[in-house]
């Protein structure tokens, strides 16, 4: 089952600056968990886009090959607004000119949440992201993670 579109908030959220780490287990359900240096959206077929620093992805990309499905939380730094996706792989390829160019608004945003909760330019604006694989993925639920009461409720499915 696959969600049929996302709506434009829901879009605005998961495009812009917020931390995103990638979930995904091997055939034996052994996790990884890595961060992901950007995200682009299909609100059509709600289909996500992440993009995993290549050097770093090797466990990642081992498990989706066993495993095709993968969950990725996406996190507000300055307010921990929270939303796990969960969904199946589509693809994964390297990563074009216009994933680039996500990559590079996204640490722009991501640095620039950084630096409002207190961190030094230095460490804001030195995440790793190049050379990376995109991955592709077809959400098939959406679940609230923000703390609180309604943390795990699924949203969408």
């Amino acid at each position: 089952m696959s969600l049929a579109r996302f709506e434009p908030e829901l879009v605005d959220f998961l495009e812009s600056g917020v931390s995103l780490l990638v979930g995904s287990c091997d055939a034996s359900a052994r996790p990884t968990c890595m961060y992901a240096a950007g995200a682009r959206v299909f609100p059509d077929d709600a289909q996500v886009t992440v993009y995993l620093v290549k050097s770093l992805a090797g466990r990642t990309l081992a498990d989706l090959s066993e495993n095709p499905r993968l969950a990725v939380t996406f996190s507000r730094i300055l307010d921990h607004r929270s939303l796990q996706l969960k969904g199946e792989l589509v693809s994964i390829e390297e990563t074009c000119d216009t994933g680039k160019k996500v990559q590079e608004r996204y640490l722009a945003s991501y640095g620039a949440a950084l630096l409002s909760i207190g961190f030094p330019d230095a460490v804001a604006h030195r995440l790793a992201y190049w050379p990376s694989v995109a991955v592709t993925f077809r959400t098939t639920s959406l679940f609230e993670q923000t703390p609180g009461p309604r943390a795990g409720t699924l949203l969408l499915a």
